[in-house]
This record gives structure tokens, sequence and C-alpha cells, in this order.
């Protein structure tokens, strides 16, 4: 299975800056670019953890049949399907349709499957003529657009063909990650913990993890229902 990016998203930030802003109670401009590259590093350490891209983009996906009328697309949820092709031959798009865009399936009553043929197996089969039935899996190659429209790009009108905005589960938790990562900004890095008097402050998630854009508890809590499925 590959994937090539047709056309790109025109960014992939999770959140914009007035919003980080607003969480932390900022009306400043003082601590503008501190925030707007927490926002990348934010945006591009989630997009990690989930296995995925959030943003609309155009790409081409090859990938073998599955034997089954449902075919899984990397990229969800899917917008439009442009083209489909099985074995170099296009499709033509009577012969199929969108099962479910949000969990990115094509659906074909014929299949997205297997031709049924002989297969010669090792060269003593072959010397000897000896072959057994088998299937050849077919190669289809899938151009369409998916993702959602980002926070700077959000769309009040959702009309039908359009891409749906970011869930705002996503966004808080890009969110989440700027005020951890803010309030904790001249923190270091190598401390797990400071105690003073009966009073405990633990620093686990950044300590525990030993990775400077480690994402926080309450973010990893939004982020759930929005993990990459495995394929």
């Amino acid at each position: 299975m590959s994937i090539t990016v047709v056309e790109p998203a025109a960014d992939y930030l999770l959140t914009t800056r007035e919003r980080a802003k607003a969480e932390l109670g900022i009306t400043t401009t003082t601590d503008d670019d501190i925030i707007s590259d927490m926002i990348v590093r934010a945006s591009s350490a989630i997009e990690r953890e989930c296995r995925r891209k959030f943003g609309v983009e155009t790409v081409t996906e090859t990938l073998d049949g599955t034997g089954s009328r449902l075919l899984g697309l990397s990229r969800y949820p899917i917008v439009e399907v442009t083209e489909v092709t099985e074995d170099g031959t296009v499709l033509e798009t009577t012969e199929y349709s969108v099962e479910s865009a949000e969990d990115g399936a094509l659906y074909r009553a014929n299949g997205w499957g297997r031709t049924g043929g002989l297969r010669m197996w090792g060269t003593e089969a072959y010397s000897s003529g000896y072959i057994l039935p088998g299937y050849q899996d077919l190669r289809y190659s899938v151009t369409y657009r998916a993702g959602y429209l980002l926070p700077s790009d959000v769309n009040p009108w959702i009309l039908p063909g359009t891409p749906e905005n970011l869930p705002g589960a996503i966004e808080q938790a890009c969110l989440e990650t700027v005020k951890a990562w803010f309030s904790s900004r001249d923190i270091d890095p190598a401390l797990a913990s400071v105690q003073v008097g009966q009073l405990r402050v633990s620093y686990r998630d950044q300590a525990a993890s030993g990775v400077r854009d480690a994402l926080p508890a309450a973010a990893l809590g939004y982020l759930r229902n929005y993990y990459a499925r495995v394929m």
C-alpha cells in the first residue's frame, strides 16, 4: 500500500493562535512567537500520536483488493472520490459508492477482489507440471479528497460535498497541549517533581516520557476516539 499526496493541505495547524491565547488568558503580543511555535509542535505531535493526517488533502492511494465488497482507505472522512482504477483500468463511477465517509469505506457490489486462476508453486512444481489453483490479488488505485477543515478554514455552513470541520475534541487536545507546555516552559525537563513543605507538584507527563514534545494526559483523553484504524 502506498499514498501519494496530489494536493497538500494549506497547513496542518489544529488550532489558531487567537484561540490558544484566549485559553491562556493572554492579551499581549509578547509571547506570540512562542505560542505559534508551540501550536506547530503540538499539531505535529498529535498527528504522530494518532498516526494520521487531519487536514483536507487530495491523495492517490494504491492498495490490494480485500476479497470483500468493502475497501478501507487510509484517509478519512472521505470528501470526494475522483477516480478508481483496477489493475490500471478506470472503473465507472456507477460501479462503486462511498459506504461510510467517516470510516473511509468504499462499496462495490462486485467486490474489491481477487481473480480465480492458476498459480505455479516453485521450480519443482513447474518442472513436474504440477499446478495448484490459486488467486491473484487485484491492485486498486483510488484518487480522493479526505480530511477535515482545520480551525483556520472553519466553515459555519456545511453543505453536501464539502469537508466537515475539525472535531472540537481534536482542537481541544491541541489547546491542552499548548497550555501545558506554555505553563511549564521554564521548568527543567529533567525535573520530576518539586516539594515545598507538605505540597508536592509532579511533572509526570513530561518527565516520564523523556520526550520534549510529550502530550499531556488531558490531551490524550480528548484523542482517544481519533486514532488511525489498524489496517
